[in-house]
């Protein structure tokens, strides 16, 4: 696996690049390269993941995820269960590989929210002293922090490989 990603030949490796990316974004929440790594990082740990160690380790679904998945969609299924925002990184990664989405799924846009202001405060968006940060906007003009989106997947994976940690 990997043989077109310099150093980073397994899905363990692509989980410590995104422990990496996520510490980098921590404090610096506008920051879309960064961003921007950290959603397509954690997108394709997903199909890393299964390719790597589920499709051809029998029992390692099991050692990483307790259970046993019979096919790469009962895989999706779970992860989409443990983290139903994860999904919406989809959207993030193919919107700007293409620059426009064909198949959107409920990301509209995404934005940056400006912070603490007298109107955001006002609405319950932010907390008095809380500066700006990365928001996405779903088909229903509803925004979810993607800060948030982050910490959930982030999270998910930290659980995978909790006994693997990066060194």
């Amino acid at each position: 696996m990997g043989e077109y990603s310099f150093g980073i030949k397994t899905a363990h490796d692509l989980y410590c690049k995104l422990k990496r990316e996520y510490a980098a974004f921590q404090g610096r929440a506008t920051d879309s390269d960064l961003a921007w790594n950290c959603a397509v990082t954690a997108w394709h740990l997903r199909e890393w993941t299964w390719k790597e160690r589920l499709s051809v380790t029998p029992g390692e679904d099991l050692t990483l995820f307790g259970q046993s998945f019979t096919s790469e969609q009962d895989y999706q299924t779970e992860l989409n269960r443990r983290c139903p925002n994860y999904k919406l990184l989809r959207d993030l990664c193919n919107g700007s590989k293409h620059f426009d989405l064909d198949n959107p799924g409920r990301v509209q846009s995404t934005t940056v929210r400006p912070g603490a202001v007298w109107g955001a405060m006002m609405l319950g968006e932010v907390a008095w002293g809380e500066g700006p940060y990365f928001a996405i906007r779903l088909d229903d003009g509803t925004l979810i922090r993607f800060a948030g989106v982050l910490s959930e997947v982030v999270a998910l994976w930290d659980d995978v490989f909790k006994s693997e940690p990066c060194g």
